[in-house]
């Protein structure tokens, strides 16, 4: 087998449509959430997670929704669709 690479493409199934969206993009919103959280506010553990939980769900979710079916520079960038 040579060297060239293989596409990857990801099926998405019905029940979970935005489930790897959500997947990537909660990095981006529970790592900076947890930092100020916990470094700034000084929240115990907890309700930190609690909140990291829900934002984490919640925020991408709505990126995925809006930002994503309309930017296809977005799809790309932070979701790696092609198309």
């Amino acid at each position: 087998m040579d060297n060239t690479l293989i596409p990857y493409v990801v099926e998405q199934s019905p029940r979970g449509e935005r489930s790897y969206d959500i997947y990537l993009l909660g990095y981006y919103v529970q790592t900076p959430l947890r930092v100020v959280l916990d470094t700034l506010l000084h929240v115990p553990y907890w309700p930190q997670v609690l909140l990291c939980a829900a934002l984490g769900l919640l925020i991408p979710l709505l990126l995925s929704r809006s930002l994503a079916s309309r930017a296809g520079w977005f799809r790309r960038a932070f979701l790696g669709h092609v198309r």
